[in-house]
């Protein structure tokens, strides 16, 4: 199976859905036996569904998973069985019955749109998009998570260090997941390759979000009530505030919502549940087609075109 992956990389989403339609939508893929990466791979729906939401308890994680996502802590993409049960019930009153959640979402991505992306478009003729993407879901994360913008999309690009600490750890976790378990192991002990970039961007991002946690403290404490409203809202101050629906849930629980380590977990799994989220780049991109703006250029580009030819 190895030498059919290697010779197949350049292509590897056609040819692993190739596999899969030959096998029913379940194969097991088998690694080198000494290092133990065999695979099972499921594709049916009714499958994913039964494993990922039906049945979810009875498939565990494990402490292997773990391992590989150690920067989630004990978020809700690290946790099994009771744990993660709870921090599902938190997240849904939090995101699905939050009509404040859902005003947030409108301001902030209308402001990024506004003051962060149009701008682009009228000072910038180039641009990668994947990087404007990227930008521009990083920055609306940071303001829904943590009500902090870093202006990450702007007109000057800048290289913001914790923004690349986060896409390291999330090219790392990928690495971990392709190599066997012995080598990054061994390469994390050693200090050396991907693990030692690891380590110092985990550290980089992680006091990030320590300055965040210690800042939003301070703010709740002074103003909480403009703080939960219209524009004001984010993530982090809703779970420190006390008066909201929240806090009953996690009460009920036994969670230790407000001590650092929780906030800190639970905003690191935001950030990776958020960071690539299709729907954001969708909006960016129509946003982007139907500006004024790209219209104008657009229509530039056509009337030169049309010169060109009729000379």
């Amino acid at each position: 199976m190895i030498p059919a992956l290697l010779c197949n990389l350049s292509h590897i989403h056609d040819f692993v859905t190739f596999i899969l339609q030959q096998n029913k939508g379940t194969f097991l893929f088998k690694g080198p036996w000494f290092f133990g990466m065999d695979f099972l791979l499921i594709s049916d729906p009714m499958n994913v569904h039964y494993v990922l939401s039906k049945n979810f308890p009875n498939y565990a994680k494990g402490p292997e998973f773990r391992e590989i996502f150690e920067p989630l802590g004990d978020g809700i993409f690290n946790s099994d069985s009771d744990s993660w049960s709870i921090q599902r019930r938190i997240f849904h009153s939090l995101l699905v019955k939050n009509k404040r959640f859902d005003l947030a979402v409108e301001i902030t991505l209308r402001q990024k749109i506004l003051n962060g992306l149009f701008p682009l478009l009228e000072n910038v003729s180039q641009v990668d998009m994947q990087d404007v993407f990227q930008r521009f879901t990083f920055d609306n994360m940071c303001r829904l998570v943590l009500g902090f913008d870093p202006n990450s999309l702007s007109i000057e690009f800048p290289e913001i260090a914790y923004q690349k600490a986060f896409d390291d750890i999330e090219e790392i976790i990928i690495y971990r997941h392709a190599l066997p378990a012995s080598i990054w192991k061994l390469q994390r002990w050693l200090q050396i390759g991907n693990e030692k970039k690891f380590k110092k961007s985990w550290k980089i991002f992680d006091d990030f979000l320590e300055q965040c946690i210690i800042r939003k403290r301070e703010q709740v404490g002074q103003s909480r009530k403009d703080q939960m409203e219209g524009e004001g809202f984010d993530l982090l101050t809703y779970f420190l505030a006390e008066d909201n629906d929240f806090a009953k849930v996690a009460a009920e629980s036994g969670i230790l919502t407000k001590s650092n380590k929780f906030l800190r977990d639970m905003a690191f799994n935001l950030f990776v549940a958020g960071r690539h989220h299709r729907c954001w780049s969708c909006l960016a991109l129509l946003a982007c087609r139907n500006s004024p703006i790209c219209r104008a250029k657009d229509f530039g580009r056509d009337q030169s075109k049309f010169r060109s030819k009729n000379k």
